[in-house]
This record gives C-alpha cells, structure tokens and sequence, in this order.
C-alpha cells in the first residue's frame, strides 16, 4: 500500500526534500504505481486533518491548493531527475511508477545528492 509521507514534515521541507519524501513514501514499493493527484490530495487532508505517516486514503474535503503546489513541484522534481515516468498499464489516468534511476535514488544513502545530480544532468 501507498503510503504518503508526514504532512507537517512535507510542507515544512525545501524543495528536494520534499521529492525524497515523495519517492520514499508514495513510491515504497517497486511494482505499484502511484496517482500524482491521490497523493497530492492525500498529503494536503492530511495538513488539514493533522494525519501523519497515514496510508493513503483521499478524503472528500477540498484540498489547499497552497499545499497541492508543493506536491506538484516535488513531483515535478522527480519527474525531472528520472525518478519516476507515466504508467501506461493505467493509462486512464495521471498514475506513475518508479524507474530504475528512482530505485537506485529511493534506496541510496544520500538520495537528496543524488536527485541534484540528475537534475545537474551529469549522469
């Protein structure tokens, strides 16, 4: 299961660490894809529930688009460093799935390092 990473925690970091949060949170498992909006929404009902390290269950509230931003530049973070790419066994919807690069970024000892790196493009 998808889990989202602690709420209070995401917001609160910069930029890159918020991606770590992402992949090593919402990307836990090799072969499960995650929706981009699920957990967006997720993380930002979470804020708004004061939930933390819960599984991913979307509630029905709006969601702070303040806190949907966030997500959506995180993402796009990982998007960028090749972490993660569309899943086309779902493509009905905005799901993803890990790469290999994001394999080898979630499981490294300094993936902050790593994700700079790719967006660096010294690869």
């Amino acid at each position: 299961m998808t889990d989202i990473p602690d709420p209070r925690e995401f917001i609160d970091a910069p930029l890159i660490e918020r991606a770590v949060l992402l992949l090593r949170g919402a990307f836990r498992q090799d072969a499960e894809s995650a929706s981009r909006i699920n957990v967006a929404q997720a993380i930002a009902n979470g804020v708004d529930n004061g939930v933390g390290g819960s599984p991913m269950v979307v509630g029905t509230r709006g969601a702070d688009p303040a806190v949907l931003r966030l997500v959506s530049e995180a993402w796009l973070i990982l998007e960028q460093a090749l972490c993660i790419c569309p899943d086309l066994a779902h493509p009905e919807g905005d799901w993803w799935v890990l790469t290999m690069r994001g394999r080898t970024t979630r499981d490294s000892g300094d993936p902050d390092g790593e994700i700079r790196l790719a967006l660096s493009g010294n690869l």
